[in-house]
């Protein structure tokens, strides 16, 4: 199936095609705007999970040309990802951010953790790249306004943590 939409939050075009012997398949989305707001109250994936079913989520191939996220424009965004075992394990093949004053690259996964013999969480690893082209403004960017005039440079990390992807603080 597809679908053109146009809201403040979503702009472009998606499209679902089923994989094979019924499978979740695979989900496109050509986007020109994806806005995501903080919602508070919002679940954080911090919770224990008993006994996690899994579940067939599709693959995901995403570019969005505008991205703000909980209210900073972040500029182009691009996810590449699949399931693993029915969802207990997602696999983050690309991401990509970018805007004028700096690109994030980064690949991780979002998988089950097992707990003790009744409870398990996820946890997210990512590898990452941050290529500063004017850091300055990227802080300016963020939410930290004249912190800093210019400046470039690259920071690589890699991190993890207990909970859904957006959950770094």
């Amino acid at each position: 199936w597809r679908v053109d939409i146009d809201s403040d939050q979503v702009a472009g075009r998606l499209s679902w095609n089923e994989g094979p012997d019924g499978t979740a398949g695979k989900l496109t989305a050509r986007l020109r705007r994806l806005v995501v707001q903080d919602e508070p109250g919002a679940a954080d994936g911090n919770e224990v999970v008993a006994d996690p079913k899994p579940v067939d989520v599709p693959e995901v191939d995403l570019v969005a040309d505008r991205f703000d996220l909980y209210g900073k424009s972040l500029g182009r965004l691009e996810v590449q990802a699949q399931t693993v075992d029915r969802g207990l394990e997602w696999q983050l093949r690309h991401l990509t951010v970018k805007n004028p004053d700096a690109t994030l690259e980064g690949s991780g996964v979002w998988r089950v953790e097992p707990g003790d013999n009744r409870t398990t969480r996820r946890r997210m690893t990512l590898d990452a790249s941050l290529n500063l082209v004017d850091t300055g403004k990227f802080l300016d960017r963020m939410g930290l306004p004249a912190t800093l005039a210019g400046g470039a440079g690259k920071v690589n990390s890699k991190g993890s943590w207990v909970g859904v992807p957006d959950a770094l603080q």
